[in-house]
């Protein structure tokens, strides 16, 4: 069965997690009924990011963002389950991935990452103020701040995913309206010039035929596709783990067919003459391209969802 590479990664991070919880409880000298039940807990998580990556094989395509928001959700809290009974070189070890975690998913001006900045960054240039170990008040500012940071994460992430399904559902929508003014245009007024500016698309003349809607839909649709082509090469962050370039994709697409449809009839409308159908056509296709201009604050609000979501560093590095 063929498994998904996010769902490999979020495995090898949970195990990855269980063999610290091990190493940890061979290597304290001072393991006590407290840590033991920690480490419980920590094996009951692990197990649990286990068993929802197996679940999450027998899911629809459609719904892999509710399988990463869950997975994704188990790991965290696997890995904050795991930091009371780390060992002090296991906290050293681990110390830098919490940092970038949390400077990655608070503000500046948060109390807690000023925190860690201040108190945490000398370890990391190996001169602690402490020797190299950490208090217990320390491990639980840390596990505060990193508990934080995955929740804002969480937040962003469900953001995104909400974001995503207002695109998906946008997108649906504007292909009713084109299947809609097909229908229309076949069935209904088969012989009214909508979107003939003195030349029918399908006919090379004035008379106009069934499916010059449709026609006319589908190479706004291919300028669409076109414009859609450029926004996802010239995008800033190819981190993309929710699809929502493919969404944003099916958008465009969708409204360079209604913006075609528009805009060939608005030429009909002001009786700007065309020479011939495949004049007709490259109006299409340059009225489906120009569909950026309306969804141009869609594509500004995707790169800042997804850069609060998924920062730069590949999830494989993080967490």
């Amino acid at each position: 069965m063929h498994i998904k590479p996010w769902a490999l990664i979020a495995e090898m991070r949970a195990d990855r997690i269980g063999r610290d919880a091990v190493t940890a409880r061979l290597s304290s000298l001072n393991w006590g009924a407290l840590q033991e039940l920690q480490y419980a807990y920590v094996a009951d998580s692990v197990a649990a990011v286990h068993l929802a990556v197996k679940k999450s094989r027998n899911w629809p395509p459609w719904s892999i963002a509710r399988q990463r928001e869950s997975v994704q959700t188990l790991v965290h809290a696997a890995e904050m389950s795991v930091l009371p009974i780390l060992t002090e070189i296991q906290l050293q070890a681990e110390l830098p991935r919490m940092q970038r975690s949390i400077d990655d998913y608070l503000p500046r001006e948060d109390l807690r990452r000023a925190w860690v900045d201040e108190c945490l960054g000398g370890r990391i240039k190996e001169c602690s103020p402490h020797g190299g170990r950490f208090t217990d008040y320390e491990r639980e500012r840390l596990s505060s701040a990193l508990s934080w940071a995955y929740y804002v994460n969480s937040l962003n992430r469900a953001r995104l995913i909400s974001f995503h399904r207002m695109l998906v559902w946008a997108a649906v929508s504007l292909f009713a309206i084109l299947v809609a003014l097909s229908l229309v245009q076949v069935y209904v007024w088969p012989h009214v010039q909508i979107v003939c500016p003195s030349v029918c698309p399908t006919s090379g003349g004035g008379e106009s035929r069934r499916g010059d809607v449709v026609i006319v839909a589908i190479f706004g649709v291919i300028g669409g596709a076109l414009a859609a082509v450029r926004a996802i090469a010239s995008a800033r962050r190819a981190i993309d783990p929710y699809a929502i370039h493919a969404a944003q994709a099916f958008l465009k697409a969708m409204a360079g067919g209604v913006t075609a449809i528009v805009g060939v009839m608005l030429l009909s409308a002001a009786s700007i003459k065309a020479q011939n159908s495949i004049q007709v056509l490259s109006f299409a296709i340059v009225f489906g391209y120009s569909e950026e201009l309306v969804t141009h604050m869609i594509s500004k609000r995707e790169e800042a969802l997804l850069k609060s979501a998924v920062p730069s560093v590949p999830e494989g590095e993080r967490n």
